[in-house]
């Protein structure tokens, strides 16, 4: 089995992810949510999906270059539309949202929807634990 550097396999998916129409921001994001999932040794959400994510791609069911927005809020609730991108991409917006949130309320909840799939629910609630948060993530299956 071939051994790559996490670097070089990094850069590797952001180049195929942009040569599939993704934003150099979209495609790193991506790219480097994909390789921790490999390096945590979950490898059933690591680059072996750079190819699976090419598919929809093509199709016109995954816009590469989307970004996240705010479709509602009030002090502590948001719904974020994720535009049909990246999965990690509106994932990493909605939990970015959900942190700042309730790190001025003291709690927060943010829905995403229209997205593709966000990789490993463990990264985005690593981002309120790395802030001194509780983070949760659910998500539905199928289309």
């Amino acid at each position: 089995m071939p051994v790559f550097k996490p670097d070089a396999l990094t850069d590797f998916a952001a180049r195929v992810l942009e040569a599939a129409g993704a934003t150099g921001k979209n495609a790193r994001l991506v790219a480097e949510s994909l390789v921790l999932s490999n390096l945590l040794g979950h490898d059933s959400h690591g680059v072996v999906l750079v190819v699976q994510y090419l598919a929809p791609i093509r199709e016109g069911e995954l816009d590469p270059a989307a970004a996240p927005a705010i479709l509602q809020e009030t002090g502590v609730l948001t719904k974020v539309d994720g535009c049909h991108g990246f999965g990690q991409v509106g994932a990493a917006f909605a939990m970015q949202t959900a942190i700042s949130k309730a790190q001025a309320y003291g709690l927060a909840a943010t829905g995403l929807i229209n997205c593709n799939h966000v990789g490993r629910l463990g990264e985005w609630v690593q981002l309120a634990a790395d802030q001194g948060l509780i983070g949760l993530a659910f998500c539905s299956g199928g289309r």
